[in-house]
């Protein structure tokens, strides 16, 4: 399963200060100190959830590094993003015989023997006779669930697209692993996810929907029923107020965050 070791993180600091770059004339400098204002203006860009704006560009300039163990089936969905550049990664053409006879067990915890015991066979067959066909024939019998590690780099920006298309993914044990370390890497929470889980977690104690609307609210004559409806319609309505309080309250337009207001 997912297992991401090495972090290091880049230019966070730097990213942050480059916002001012937009409104500067002259000579520019991006290596003082954040001010309370740069911050507070590069959690509001980094929270913007709309699709058609780039005002959160800042977070490409947050660069990431990090060595991660990985299965096979897990590589062509993280591929698809734009910029997670894997730098290098173990290489069943050098190393997969070694990897099988050490004592590093390669296969996740889903493999079955059974498919254990086709890639031994066949590795014992490609080194009695290494032949093209035998690696060949080694090589595309390699279950899912076969593990390596690579060294990849990405950008805070990425992993911003990454957390909202995954930490609720099927694959809970690999994508869910992979989200909650990306929001436990540095301010990551606070540049980029403060709205969404606020949005969340309002949502989630929110009614889904208006309980008078129930079929048949009208014809109720039991008291005790009607009673509970209008409880939860009271639910409702505080929910909804609350998330229309703090959305209001706690993200300015950009605008007004530029003016200083």
């Amino acid at each position: 399963m997912i297992e991401i070791i090495n972090t290091e993180v880049f230019g966070l600091e730097r990213a942050i200060n480059a916002i001012s770059n937009s409104f500067t004339v002259g000579e520019i400098d991006t290596t003082g100190p954040i001010s309370a204002r740069k911050e507070s203006i590069a959690a509001s860009l980094g929270n913007n959830l709309d699709p058609h704006q780039s005002h959160d560009a800042y977070l490409k300039g947050i660069i990431v590094q990090f060595d991660i163990k990985y299965p096979q089936y897990w590589t062509p969905e993280f591929q698809r993003y734009h910029f997670a550049d894997i730098i290098m990664s173990q290489s069943t053409m050098h190393a997969l015989t070694k990897m099988l006879k050490s004592n590093y067990d390669p296969f996740n915890k889903y493999t079955s023997e059974e498919s254990k015991e086709i890639v031994e066979r066949l590795a014992a067959k490609y080194e009695n006779d290494p032949t093209y066909e035998n690696f060949v024939e080694l090589r595309s019998n390699l279950p899912a669930g076969f593990e390596m590690y690579e060294t990849v780099t990405t950008n805070y920006l990425q992993l911003k697209t990454i957390w909202i298309q995954r930490h609720n993914h099927k694959l809970k044990e690999d994508w869910g692993t992979f989200c909650t370390w990306i929001e436990n890497l540095p301010r990551f929470k606070e540049l980029c996810l403060t709205k969404l889980l606020a949005e969340e977690e309002l949502k989630a104690n929110t009614a889904k929907y208006d309980p008078r609307d129930i079929k048949g609210y009208k014809e109720y004559d039991h008291a005790p029923t009607k009673l509970a409806v209008m409880e939860a319609y009271a639910d409702y309505i505080k929910g909804k107020m609350k998330f229309d309080y703090y959305m209001n309250n706690h993200y300015k337009p950009l605008e007004d965050l530029l003016s200083g207001k």
